[in-house]
């Protein structure tokens, strides 16, 4: 069976889920896509989207090699995305990643720091950082 990419995304997204210093930010608003309706007044921000930008497989060994991005947006400033950010850098740079849900394996680790600006088509501010994704599974 070959890796699933999505899998990835949730594996990110479980362990985000499981650091109190994020939630404690965000809430439950770690995202795996960009699905907001940015039109809509009531969406909730800070928030966190994961999203997979490309990479390498190697499907007899089920090893993959992913580019993710991890975006941080704020309505509030860019100070904020910031800070969301560097929570969300301080959990998983050069981590091992497992969950007990998931048969994927691997490790994360940040390879460009965060590019910030305001989107305004989405009226927030945000972070992107590029991370490499390594895993098994």
């Amino acid at each position: 069976m070959p890796s699933n990419s999505g899998e990835l995304l949730q594996l990110i997204r479980l362990h985000l889920l499981k650091q109190s210093s994020v939630t404690d930010l965000v809430g439950e608003r770690i995202h795996t896509t960009h699905f907001m309706d940015f039109d809509d007044v009531t969406r909730q921000l800070p928030c966190v989207i994961i999203e997979l930008a490309g990479g390498d497989m190697n499907y007899n060994q089920h090893l993959q090699s992913a580019t993710l991005f991890v975006y941080c947006y704020s309505a509030q400033n860019s100070a904020q995305t910031l800070q969301v950010y560097q929570t969300c850098q301080t959990a998983l740079h050069a981590i091992r990643l497992a969950h007990s849900s998931l048969s994927m394996r691997g490790m994360l680790e940040e390879s460009s720091r965060p590019i910030q600006g305001y989107n305004d088509s989405v009226r927030a501010w945000y972070c992107r950082a590029t991370y490499l994704g390594l895993t098994v599974g």
